[in-house]
């Protein structure tokens, strides 16, 4: 299905949004712009206007009470919440429609994984679950997408991952992770995975800066030492618990031939690779990667974010991943002629309309009732896969720098630091960037 989508992505993209209009035309938003008279991508635009949140947020925060004809057709229960990276909160309906989107290009994704690193099999998963939910109205919850599309239970154990479902419910940040390290160093751990890299560091932070710790919980079948945790999960976790002292004894023998800090892949023999974000800031933490969790190939999570899950990787090689036609219907604005797209002057792109080498604003329209949002990211088109852009996420749109005209983005500034990080052969874990004014200069003597 994704190869014949991608080899005609223009008809794909029609029949995607004519499906979605047919079956919302009932809702206020579809009779508002007669949802039901709209045969063609031209129309749609030209009665649909591009909106961001502010737009919307009114809108949508009437779902939550029930009135869910607003904007969709289906009934949900469940939102999901985004990370806020551009300001408070989003709150995304999840119905079933848009959960078919999401997992129709997770689908590509995940035969992806299995093809691309078939040692999987051989071991277990360490990834970091988010399964906290909050009420917000009666009958009606929030809380992480993977919470909405999966649901964990701290009662059945998920049998291909090396941690207890249980231990994802423990409140505290730190004893979680240390927790989840506990019972996976003690398991046959094959991949290591999680959207943002910036977990799997602090997997590796956890076990260099806490191993022995570890390795003396591991040894002794205790659960460890200074947790910040509850009795009846304490009880429940203990019981799993149990010594295994040739694990303590890897934990040492590693220690010894690193200086003092051990490795994780010194530790788990079967792993295999690694999945997270490689686009973007992230890259900032792939080299260090390397260092807990040895030369492993990293496959790209592919772009996707709560609102939708948009690009698919078909290989560990880069970053870049597929637009995939079948999922969610996608519109695109040139970075650098944003104005004339927002203000009508000049239409959207679609698809299959992109050029290599150009970076472009990402506009979608879903399942979960939003109709041309400019989601406010930015993607650079690398190359093509059949008739279908591969891209690569750049940053968000509008996180620019502009003091004096310099027009400063993030991505150039991690790439200055990597650069001046390899010069100077040095490393850090992060870095923070911040304007300094001359008269906050008194006193500060400039480093030679």
């Amino acid at each position: 299905r994704h190869v014949a989508a991608c080899e005609r992505p223009e008809r794909t993209q029609r029949r995607r949004l004519l499906a979605l209009l047919k079956h919302n035309a009932k809702t206020d938003i579809g009779q508002r712009h007669s949802f039901s008279t709209i045969h063609d991508v031209d129309t749609f635009r030209q009665r649909v206007p591009i909106n961001r949140w502010e737009d919307i947020s009114d809108e949508m925060g009437q779902l939550i009470s029930g009135n869910m004809t607003l904007r969709i057709a289906d009934s949900t229960c469940f939102f999901a919440t985004s990370s806020g990276t551009t300001g408070k909160r989003k709150l995304i309906p999840i119905t079933p429609g848009f959960v078919e989107e999401f997992r129709s290009s997770r689908r590509v994704w995940t035969r992806t994984l299995i093809s691309e690193l078939p040692g999987i099999v051989r071991g277990k998963l360490l990834t970091m679950h988010s399964p906290g939910t909050e009420d917000l109205a009666p009958g009606i919850r929030c809380g992480a997408i993977t919470a909405a599309l999966s649901t964990l239970d701290p009662d059945h154990d998920r049998p291909f991952e090396a941690v207890p479902a249980a231990v994802y419910f423990v409140e505290d940040f730190a004893t979680r992770y240390f927790l989840c390290l506990r019972f996976a160093l003690c398991e046959p751990v094959s991949l290591v995975a999680a959207v943002n890299p910036s977990t799997l560091m602090l997997f590796a932070q956890t076990f260099a800066s806490r191993w022995q710790q570890l390795q003396t919980a591991i040894a002794t079948g205790d659960l460890g030492a200074d947790l910040v945790i509850g009795d009846s999960w304490r009880v429940r976790l203990q019981q799993r618990a149990t010594p295994m002292p040739e694990v303590a004894q890897a934990i040492g023998d590693s220690a010894k031939a690193n200086g003092g800090v051990p490795r994780l892949v010194d530790v788990w023999p079967r792993l295999c690779g690694l999945c997270c974000w490689k686009a973007g800031s992230a890259r900032w933490y792939l080299p260090q990667l390397e260092k807990h969790y040895g030369k492993v190939p990293i496959l790209d999570y592919g772009y996707v974010a709560t609102e939708g899950s948009f690009a698919v990787p078909l290989s560990v090689n880069g970053a870049a991943s597929v637009l995939t036609p079948q999922a969610h219907f996608l519109e695109f604005m040139p970075d650098d002629d944003v104005a004339s797209c927002l203000d009508g002057s000049k239409p959207t792109l679609m698809l299959h309309q992109l050029d290599a080498g150009k970076r472009y604003r990402v506009v979608i329209t879903n399942g979960a009732g939003l109709y041309r949002y400019d989601i406010n990211d930015v993607v650079e088109v690398v190359g093509y896969w059949r008739h279908s852009p591969e891209v690569v996420f750049v940053q968000k749109g509008g996180s620019m720098s502009s003091l004096t005209g310099e027009k400063l983005g993030e991505s150039p500034v991690v790439q200055a630091f990597e650069v001046a990080m390899a010069k100077l052969n040095f490393d850090i874990l992060g870095f923070v960037v911040s304007p300094l004014f001359p008269h906050h200069n008194a006193g500060i003597t400039t480093p030679h």
